[in-house]
């Protein structure tokens, strides 16, 4: 009887062990099928990332391209050169800023740049990204206002989010009229 109780321990432990190198090939199986996912979602975005850059940097360098060409030529007077190589100090400012969050994306996805969220002040996010921008719009004549309303103590990374809304309302303005 001890034989036997024995043996089916044995039995037992032996079908336990079996049963638990099972659930850990299935949970390998899982996690392997999860990467390969994951990589296969995270290649297809890294080709629509790469797609959408080459097509930000194509069209500054080519408007850069035309207004060096056109103020090379002697069909303008000199006051349309100068505004033509205006326009191409212009655009390569918008190439310095592309490549400046394109260094930035860079550095989020390797890790240098720590998304970090604490409860803050959502006015006084907002109102850091404005008074940042204030002078830029004041030079195009642009009035920036914002309605009052209740602050808010939200979980947020105070400098990239004003970096965020800073992005959006230089963009706003770059690309607005005087006034």
């Amino acid at each position: 009887l001890i034989r036997i109780n024995r043996q089916q321990n044995r039995r037992n432990r032996q079908n336990l062990a079996e049963f638990e190198k099972a659930d850990k090939i299935q949970e390998l199986q899982n996690n392997q099928e999860y990467m390969r996912q994951r990589m296969k979602r995270e290649s297809a975005e890294t080709k629509t990332l790469v797609t959408d850059i080459s097509h930000q940097l194509k069209t500054p360098l080519a408007s850069l391209k035309m207004c060096y060409e056109i103020a090379e030529t002697s069909d303008f007077t000199e006051a349309e050169q100068r505004s033509f190589l205006l326009q191409g100090k212009e655009e390569v400012k918008n190439l310095e800023d592309l490549t400046e969050a394109l260094l930035k994306i860079s550095r989020l996805e390797t890790g240098m740049i720590q998304i970090s969220p604490i409860l803050a002040s959502l006015k006084e996010t907002l109102l850091g990204a404005v008074n940042s921008i204030y002078m830029k719009a004041f030079e195009k004549n642009i009035l920036i206002t914002v309605n009052e309303f209740e602050d808010d103590l939200i979980l947020h990374d105070v400098k990239w989010t004003q970096e965020a809304i800073l992005n959006v309302l230089d963009n706003a303005i770059k690309y607005s009229n005087i006034g």
